[in-house]
């Protein structure tokens, strides 16, 4: 749901006391209320995104017309929130007032963010290119904008979370003390379709200048149903038939036989700048009839999830083949322009009227539903794997989320915290 057209506010919405743009906001009326304004002569953006939520949201079993139902909306910080008059449910965040970046006539307790997020699609043995898709203007767009945001929430944690305190932990340890897993993929910058073993007995310990920050992956298993020959290809695991391959520079694994989740994770380590990758099927043998490396490298899960770099979750991931980087939800957005009394840039002392611009847009922040309630988190192996982390990427089905011990952003570039 896309308004492309440029809206405006009807007389209610723009009250500079109770309109949209002040907190004591209330909309109480039935939809056939909101039906006039949102397409009668003001055709009201804000109307015409609460209408729409209206209908979707009306019960089928209604014995009420439509247009006689009684609806109520209110203003919560940068929320557009849906009241019920129901004992003991409470409020629901159903849109975001979004200034959009560069934007300076909002007033400044709208949420500074992304309209739509970006939307990337990744190709076997390719870098990660953007999807075209409807947008309303913005700074950085696509493959700029994804990893300009990851790189970002990257630095300033490596910046600000380096000294343990009582209220913040250590959330990028630096090497040595901490050890380097057995075995690590190294993907390199993208210049080949080919990514090769890395292992500790191979490697130059007298090279300091060696950067060996690496990612690790958090995904869960799972293949095609239909496909009962897919775990024979040598892009899924180690074996001790394919180890020797896997380690060979000039060999080692062809990134297009690898699995979804996995390409997906060799581009957003590439698009980091990082070298080196962990993915456990891949760095530890599997079907080892004396399960000795299992038993061995199961002991070490602690040091390698907890020196990771970063740790990319494939939460909104169903399967090892289903991807994680390209997904989105269809989030609707209707672009608003108006005036404001704004600071004079010639005169401080005086206001003037200011062009503003204002994107209503679903409400999708809930890392509650979209991290912790996901389907991924129910496994052990995943529990573990999150808690021994210091910082993750999670990658869910609506957007993407960044968490460290500082808390929790989102894509959106809304902060949480824990």
């Amino acid at each position: 749901m896309i308004r492309n057209e440029t809206e405006g506010l009807c007389d209610s919405c723009s009250h500079e006391s109770t309109g949209v743009f002040s907190l004591l906001f209330v909309r109480e009326e039935t939809v056939g209320a909101l039906r006039a304004r949102a397409t009668g002569t003001s055709k009201c953006g804000v109307c015409w995104m609460l209408l729409q939520h209206a209908i979707r949201q009306t019960p089928e079993a209604s014995t009420l017309p439509l247009d006689d139902v009684e609806v109520k909306f209110l203003r919560s910080g940068s929320y557009l929130m849906q009241s019920f008059p129901t004992p003991g449910r409470q409020d629901e965040p159903i849109f975001s007032l979004i200034a959009g970046p560069g934007v300076t006539a909002t007033p400044k307790d709208l949420q500074r963010s992304f309209p739509m997020l970006p939307q990337l699609v990744t190709q076997p043995g390719r870098e990660a290119v953007a999807t075209e898709k409807p947008k309303p203007t913005m700074t950085i767009t696509g493959e700029e904008a994804k990893f300009t945001i990851m790189k970002k929430w990257l630095a300033d944690c490596d910046e600000k979370h380096t000294v343990e305190t009582e209220y913040q932990p250590n959330c990028n340890p630096k090497r040595p003390p901490m050890r380097l897993p057995t075995r690590l993929i190294y993907v390199g910058k993208g210049e080949s379709t080919r990514i090769h073993l890395d292992c500790e007995k191979d490697r130059d310990k007298e090279d300091p200048k060696r950067d060996y920050r690496y990612i690790a992956l958090s995904h869960r298993w799972g293949y095609p149903k239909d496909d009962p020959e897919w775990k024979n290809r040598d892009g899924c695991w180690t074996t001790e038939g394919n180890i020797a391959q896997h380690q060979d520079p000039n060999t080692g694994i062809d990134f297009t036989t690898m699995p979804k989740t996995f390409r997906d994770a060799v581009e957003v380590t590439r698009g980091l700048g990082i070298e080196y990758l962990w993915i456990d099927s891949l760095c530890i043998i599997q079907d080892q009839p004396s399960k000795e490396d299992f038993n061995n490298e199961a002991l070490l899960m602690a040091d390698v999830y907890s020196g990771a770099y970063c740790t990319l979750a494939s939460t909104g991931a169903e399967g090892t083949t289903d991807g994680f980087f390209n997904k989105k939800a269809n989030r609707g957005c209707c672009r608003i322009e108006t005036t404001r009394r704004a600071p004079s840039k010639l005169n401080p002392n005086t206001t003037e009227d200011k062009s503003c611009t204002v994107y209503i847009c679903d409400a999708i922040d809930d890392f509650k539903a979209d991290v912790n309630e996901a389907e991924m988190a129910t496994r052990g192996w995943i529990f573990q794997e999150r808690a021994l982390s210091r910082r993750t990427l999670h990658f869910g089905k609506n957007q993407m989320y960044w968490e460290c011990g500082a808390g929790v952003c989102c894509e959106t570039m809304t902060r949480m915290f824990k």
